[in-house]
């Protein structure tokens, strides 16, 4: 173990919360689902356009250092066309989503696509239309479910476009008999879908707090290290 190595499992071990839940020790069974749950800085939601490449990068890190648990050796992440990252010559299948301070991974054996969103006060009849109008009529919804219905529909086709490996202006809408969607919110205030081809037998969720900024930095200096 390098001394990188050695600071960041001594940095999670001396944190005052358990800062990395093991899930039976990233032991990935046939009909199951990880989730994984990360919340990252303030800052991060505001960042300027010079920086988001910046945290484009940190981001692979985090995705790089949860995936080797469960591949137990090197790999290679490429990305498709459209730009859906995945493993080269390996069966673990990924999807990732970010929105505000939260970086959701997926990991499951079989395709799968995961999306978050944030709640946000939109004008929501207005930005529905041409999206979701025929999926989402809104004018029959009371007025203060009007979010909670729009950002279901947002997720599930972000979900879908991930899925597929496609981009929101170029995917195959599918019926439900071809797919299967979980949606759920795994804090308040923050609506995540999963999509996969058969039905959710198992789900596991893990959460990792890096909201404190000085944590955040010292695991992504460590991660950092390691990845050279």
């Amino acid at each position: 173990m390098n001394t990188a190595t050695r600071n960041l499992s001594q940095l999670i071990t001396n944190a005052t919360y358990q800062i990395w839940p093991p899930i039976e020790h990233f032991s990935l069974q046939e009909h199951e689902v990880h989730f994984c749950l990360i919340l990252l800085p303030k800052y991060v939601s505001s960042a300027r356009f010079e920086e988001l490449h910046q945290l484009k990068q940190e981001r692979r890190l985090i995705l790089i250092d949860i995936l080797k648990h469960y591949t137990q050796k090197p790999f290679q992440i490429l990305e498709n066309p459209h730009g859906k990252p995945f493993i080269k010559d390996h069966a673990l299948e990924f999807s990732t989503s970010h929105s505000g301070t939260y970086l959701a991974i997926a990991i499951s054996k079989k395709p799968i696509g995961v999306d978050i969103e944030k709640y946000r006060a939109r004008h929501f009849l207005q930005f529905s239309k041409g999206f979701f109008e025929d999926k989402c009529p809104l004018e029959q919804i009371p007025p203060f479910l009007h979010g909670h219905y729009f950002y279901q529909q947002w997720v599930k086709t972000e979900a879908l476009v991930k899925y597929q490996g496609q981009t929101i202006f170029n995917f195959t809408e599918l019926d439900d008999n071809q797919q299967h969607t979980l949606i759920f919110e795994p804090k308040v205030g923050l609506m995540a879908a999963m999509m996969q081809k058969k039905a959710f037998e198992s789900m596991k969720k893990q959460e990792l707090d890096w909201q404190d900024q000085n944590i955040y930095w010292q695991v992504i200096s460590a991660l950092h290290e390691n990845d050279l």
